[in-house]
């Protein structure tokens, strides 16, 4: 074996055999085909998040570009305030700091001992009438911890504030109905869980968002000066990629062969056997919050006396590739107490066999000794 790759919270890799297939026969479709197959992907998409409405569905060529528009498309004045948590990707923390240079005032939710967010404290906030959105993450890209968006969800359609989540890292490892859920705007990534390339995402614009946005201050900001308020649309987001969404509608029907809670029990399964790795070295502080049933299938630690980057480099010199530093999220490294140097992350995805992880045990085991 001559590696193994464990960055799928980064991006996942190789892509399944069918939807390489995909993404080489759209290469080679006509264009008299490309606006009925665009529109088939699209509505193959919508139905996999179950959104009735294709149109509630905008794609777009990313998470973060997903995640700018829902925040920037907000009329927010200054003195309004936004709330988030602290384990937040800087695709979504940045847009917000932008706000801030304009007034808007942006606050952390903060943690409990048993929890990433303190659901009391949000809503002695939501009852404020200060707040005009709620922005989080569903989880913590750092350590796979899940936050619990569906509860922060209920209390922001209570308090008729509106919640934008970021999916990036749970969107194909959970069934994510979104017409049901108390959700306002999603957005989400392709190329992580979804097993899609790169180069395609998803925003979720609920019919209560745009009931919210005629009444609110908050609301979708209107293009034109009749103020009828609209959603953004496909103008609004550039090009989607045509390859990368027919390579997401085949990835849709390769992850729905499978029950979604047996492959995540999978994967948490190979995680558990590095940690028991893990543990078994006194140097190892494993940094995630969350038990391992409450996160997703990655683990992030930290080797005393030893940087990130060097012990990735000796995995990586040993064939098992994972990730080092920051993973471009330096809140949730100031709230999980690693913002000096950053963690070793290791994650990994549904295509991850076994082999793969005895060997990356051993692996483990003789950077260990090495340090």
């Amino acid at each position: 074996m001559n590696s193994v790759y464990l960055n799928h919270a980064g991006t996942s890799w190789p892509k399944p055999d069918v939807v390489q297939r995909a993404v080489q026969q759209a290469l080679c479709e006509t264009p008299e085909n490309w606006g009925k197959r665009f529109d088939a992907c699209h509505s193959r998409i919508a139905e996999f998040f179950g959104i009735p409405n294709r149109d509630d569905l905008l794609l777009t060529p990313g998470c973060t570009s997903a995640l700018s528009l829902a925040i920037f498309d907000q009329l927010l004045q200054p003195g309004d305030e936004v709330l988030t948590s602290g384990f937040e990707h800087h695709a979504l923390l940045r847009p917000l700091n932008k706000l801030g240079e304009h007034g808007v005032v942006t606050r952390v939710i903060p943690p409990t001992d048993d929890s990433l967010i303190d659901l009391e404290s949000l809503e002695s906030s939501l009852k404020s009438g200060r707040v005009k959105l709620v922005a989080m993450t569903a989880a913590c890209n750092v350590t796979g911890d899940l936050l619990p968006w569906k509860e922060v969800g209920e209390l922001c359609r209570r308090h008729g504030v509106p919640f934008l989540l970021d999916a990036a890292q749970v969107a194909g490892w959970f069934d994510l109905d979104l017409s049901r859920s108390s959700v306002d705007f999603v957005a989400f990534a392709a190329h992580k869980g979804l097993q899609s390339p790169w180069g395609i995402g998803g925003l979720y614009c609920s019919p209560q968002a745009e009931m919210n946005c005629q009444s609110a201050s908050c609301s979708i900001e209107p293009p034109s000066a009749d103020n009828k308020a609209t959603r953004p649309s496909y103008c609004d987001t550039g090009s989607v990629d045509r390859i990368a969404m027919e390579g997401l509608a085949a990835a849709i029907d390769w992850l729905e062969r499978e029950e979604t809670g047996k492959r995540l029990d999978r994967a948490r399964a190979k995680i558990g056997r590095i940690e028991e790795v893990l543990k078994a070295d006194s140097r190892i502080e494993i940094v995630s919050r969350n038990p391992l049933h409450a996160r997703l299938p990655t683990v992030a630690w930290i080797v005393d006396g030893v940087s990130p980057g060097e012990f990735a480099n000796s995995l990586e010199q040993r064939g098992s590739i994972v990730s080092a530093g920051f993973q471009c999220a330096p809140i949730a490294h100031e709230t999980l107490g690693t913002s000096e140097q950053g963690v070793i992350r290791l994650s990994v995805g549904p295509l991850t066999n076994d082999a793969e992880i005895d060997f990356t045990c051993e692996a483990l085991q003789s950077a260990l000794i090495a340090s």
